[in-house]
């Protein structure tokens, strides 16, 4: 393993072959050693090999994946594509021509068939190589993440977010990924995610097609998975897209994010015991009610006043809600609670401690 982060440190070896030399097999050895002694020391080298793994694993696969987005292969993929029309061109003029025309045009195919021979074994190659590197990188980070515990050495977020990068450049070109993910998804810690709610909750959507529906099947599973284990810190965001969705477009044809976040919230509901309906139900309120004051209109009187305008002033339909108490408080939406790695926050009555609790809305 430092053999081979030496080796990628100073350019002694190519990524590739110290991937398959070194990175692997010490990867394994950590692997055996955990399965055989089950010691502390023995995941934290799980983790530290399979995260060398990934960032190598991610290094080949950005440097393909580059190479497939570039102009230069755009326009190379162009040239095939011409190719493949004159080939079926010279086809069709070979069973029309005469002796003489058929022989020029038998070497016109001849030469255009090598060329789009030589086109799409290069293709092939590239987009056989970004698949099990994407697939690597992936596997390697969730290992990584899993066995680390939590560990504040590594900047997890930050691989994390290079995980969520390559599952979100290749979920289209790449339809196995989703699958990779949603089995991953069992075995990730959430809180991990958690830093990263509001760039995936943006990609909440009802799109249709193949692909687009197990990627979205996927994403839905893991923001599920985040706001059951982690309510306190993913709700607020997580009603808020639903209730700031454009109403009107919302009549018309369905906001596809709102869709999406009321699905899911379905879901929640029909898992979820006494404590946690209620905890939902807090939050929802409690998001609605800022919504409404959002747009709400204000009087010439409420605008001179800087501070301590109830929202029970504002929102006059809502005021027999406003003095009632929560059974499971949220916490103040600026406030919430140290993120927990066993996402243990207490009975939702009178815990999570450590933080202020809304006891009810004036």
């Amino acid at each position: 393993l430092l053999c081979g982060i030496w080796s990628l440190k100073y350019k002694i070896e190519s990524a590739k072959y110290v991937q398959e030399s070194y990175l692997m097999p010490a990867a394994e050895v950590c692997h055996r050693l955990w399965n055989e002694r089950k010691l502390d020391v023995d995941a934290q080298r799980v983790s530290t090999s399979c995260l060398a793994l990934a960032l190598n694993a991610t290094s080949l696969f950005e440097t393909v994946h580059s190479r497939i987005r570039s102009k230069e292969w755009g326009a190379k993929m162009s040239f095939l594509e011409d190719q493949k029309t004159l080939y079926r061109e010279l086809e069709r003029e070979l069973k029309n021509s005469e002796k003489k025309e058929s022989n020029v045009n038998k070497i016109h195919l001849i030469k255009a068939m090598r060329t789009i021979s030589q086109l799409e074994e290069e293709k092939q190659s590239q987009e056989e190589e970004l698949g099990p590197y994407a697939e690597l990188a992936m596997q390697s980070f969730a290992e990584a993440l899993t066995m680390a515990g939590n560990s504040s050495k590594e900047n997890w977020t930050g691989h994390v977010f290079q995980m969520i990068s390559i599952w979100f450049a290749t979920f289209e070109i790449l339809p196995t990924i989703n699958h990779t993910m949603l089995d991953l998804l069992e075995s990730l810690p959430s809180y991990r995610f958690v830093p990263l709610a509001q760039q995936l909750f943006a990609r909440l959507n009802s799109k249709q097609g193949e692909e687009v529906d197990q990627f979205h099947i996927t994403l839905q599973a893991l923001v599920k998975k985040m706001c059951r284990e982690h309510p306190y810190h993913c709700l607020p965001m997580f009603f808020s897209l639903i209730n700031g969705r454009d109403k009107k477009k919302d009549m018309i044809s369905g906001d596809p994010k709102a869709q999406a976040a009321q699905r899911i919230m379905a879901s929640l509901r029909e898992d979820a015991n006494e404590n946690e309906l209620n905890l939902y139900h807090s939050y929802e309120s409690v998001t609605q009610w800022y919504h409404e004051l959002a747009v709400a209109k204000i009087t010439e009187d409420q605008k001179r006043q800087r501070k301590n305008i109830r929202i029970s002033s504002v929102l006059n339909k809502y005021r027999r809600n406003f003095f009632d108490s929560f059974d499971c408080p949220p916490c103040i939406l600026t406030q919430p609670p140290t993120l927990r790695e066993n996402h243990d926050y207490g009975n939702f009555v009178t815990e999570p401690s450590g933080t202020e609790l809304l006891k009810g809305v004036l």
